[in-house]
């Protein structure tokens, strides 16, 4: 609908501009102020699509009010009404950023051709900024899905080029994830997405993992028990209008929506595998730390309906930082070491996924020292076995 706000000190001649739009059969909502400084008024209350205005009036005249109007509202078109005497007025009105003027009497119409042209600016403005505004979204889905597959940021910062930058993703730093027992986003589509529109009272970003799975990425200005009410109202209203049962989890605040593999590899990179025992117990009690202070959302990312890549991520972390140390410790085995990291590897995640499931669950400090333990005995027992003759 097309917001117009007519301005004129004559009733008359107010009700005459009301009448000529009533003849273009658009919708519109149409408000009115007796002179600039009661539109400057209206328009702080709320913007006007289109301006329509008199020159001569008391208090404030048009073309003062059009310098306002450029300055404060530039997206806002404006037309000015001006007699025949005051066509220098008008002259310097469109100097200032008016989009046209009309002689009065008005003529019926050079008023339609009028303002057909600023309704077709306006149209084309309004497609250009939805243009824009998908791209932006493009680029912003592109950042997260690169880093979440494991981009470099500078790297992928230097790919970007001109087409956007990390910074377009820093203010999303609380995350919910939507999980479902079975394929959803496959049927229902846009659907889905204009509905979460209507729910989500913040700025938000949405990302569809697979036909399971979405990232809904919110601001982090956003309280935690905001969103835990917000992800309530979103679950229930998804299962009043689909008949679905849809699992969310709400995320703490991070630094970075995607930095949960970084946050592995930065636990690796400060606690090294060594053959020190006191290092490899704190190593794993700092990597256990981190999923529990993530445990909603790596539960849901290594669970049945998990993401395949982000396990596969903290599979390459682990093996890029512990596999040569095993082989070092261990020369003599190492043509058997896929076997023995295999089954270790597989055992932890194991671990991992019935710890994260376990709402009583024992503290990181423990879960560490037992992973700990079963590796080390494990690594006992590999150094007993006998070569194969």
């Amino acid at each position: 609908m097309i917001r117009i706000l007519i301005v004129d000190d004559e009733k008359i001649e107010r009700n005459g501009i009301k009448f000529l739009l009533k003849q273009l059969h658009m919708e519109a909502q149409i408000r009115e102020a007796v002179n600039g400084v009661k539109a400057l008024e209206a328009l702080e209350e709320e913007p006007a699509d289109i301006l329509l205005t008199d020159i001569k009036m008391p208090f404030m005249d048009g073309l003062t009010l059009a310098e306002n109007v450029v300055e404060k509202y530039p997206q806002t078109k404006m037309v000015i009404f001006s007699g025949y005497g005051e066509f220098e007025y008008a002259r310097k009105a469109m100097k200032s950023g008016v989009n046209s003027y009309i002689l009065k009497p008005v003529d019926p119409e050079e008023f339609r051709s009028t303002m057909e042209k600023v309704l077709q600016e306006i149209e084309g403005e309004r497609l250009e900024d939805e243009r824009k505004e998908k791209n932006r979204n493009f680029v912003k889905e592109h950042v997260i899905l690169s880093l979440l597959n494991g981009a470099a940021p500078e790297d992928l910062a230097k790919s970007l080029g001109d087409m956007g930058s990390l910074e377009d993703v820093q203010d999303f730093q609380n995350m919910m994830l939507l999980e479902f027992d079975r394929e959803f986003f496959g049927r229902t589509g846009l659907d889905f997405l204009e509905n979460l529109r209507e729910e989500m009272n913040e700025p938000f970003l949405y990302l569809n993992m697979n036909p399971q799975q979405g990232i809904i990425l919110l601001e982090r200005s956003i309280e935690i028990e905001a969103r835990r009410e917000m992800a309530q109202k979103l679950q229930d209203t998804i299962e009043k209008k689909y008949g679905d049962r849809c699992y969310i989890a709400v995320s703490r605040e991070f630094e970075h929506p995607v930095r949960l593999a970084e946050e592995m590899e930065r636990a690796i990179r400060e606690h090294p595998i060594e053959k020190r025992e006191d290092n490899g117990f704190y190593f794993l009690q700092d990597i256990f730390q981190v999923l529990d202070n993530n445990r909603e959302i790596v539960s849901a990312l290594v669970g049945p309906y998990g993401d395949m890549r982000f396990i596969q991520k903290v599979e390459v972390i682990l093996a890029r930082n512990s596999r040569k140390v095993l082989e070092q410790m261990f020369p003599e085995k190492s043509d058997q070491m896929d076997y023995f990291y295999a089954y270790c590897l597989n055992g932890c995640l194991g671990f991992v996924k019935t710890w994260l499931a376990d709402k009583k669950s024992c503290t990181p400090e423990f879960a560490a020292d037992f992973i700990y333990r079963m590796v080390v005995s494990s690594m006992r027992a590999f150094c007993e076995t006998r070569e194969e003759v």
